[in-house]
């Protein structure tokens, strides 16, 4: 049986084969990885997981979209992603100011692949943002922030996950 090669705060480091594109994690559910590190990986004693190795959305929750997911977008997105900005400018209308992010992310198609849901509610690996801001080649399109200038932190990326794997509320 292959162990974990750390445990910490409920975050398991696996041991990942990206050549097949599998996780190895010796009895905890890999969510997804972030530069090696595998971003809510929970052992069986952490919490429910589903079998996509998405969190469930029992319990309660701890993630504000208003207070602490969309700062985070002001941080790192804003500059691209407003009203005539570089990205709206290159073909992609996502707008992620505040009096329309909520409404343009979850349970929306992407612009750039219809088969594609940007925010899908309890499954961050099924979320395109979520994939374009941790997966160095995402599924459709690119890496974001795409120039890595300022991209958000490993503890900004969890908060994202949590928020999506919650259910993704407008809270």
């Amino acid at each position: 049986m292959n162990q974990p090669l750390t445990s910490r705060g409920g975050i398991l480091i696996c041991t990942t084969l990206l050549a097949l594109g599998a996780m190895v994690c010796g009895g905890a559910q890999c969510m997804t990885q972030f530069n090696g590190m595998v971003l809510g990986a929970t052992d069986d004693n952490d919490a429910d997981t589903n079998d996509t190795g998405d969190a469930s959305t029992s319990g309660l929750k701890s993630v504000s979209f208003a207070n602490q997911i969309q700062p985070i977008f002001d941080s790192y997105c804003i500059r691209c992603h407003k009203i005539g900005g570089f990205a709206e400018r290159s073909g992609v209308p996502l707008k992620l100011i505040a009096s329309e992010s909520y409404a343009r992310l979850v349970n929306v198609a992407s612009a750039q692949d219809s088969t594609w849901i940007l925010v899908q509610p309890g499954y961050p690996a099924s979320s395109l943002l979520f994939r374009k801001i941790t997966d160095e080649t995402p599924p459709v399109g690119i890496r974001m922030p795409w120039d890595r200038g300022a991209a958000p932190t490993m503890d900004e990326i969890e908060l994202i996950r949590t928020w999506i794997a919650e259910g993704a509320e407008n809270n």
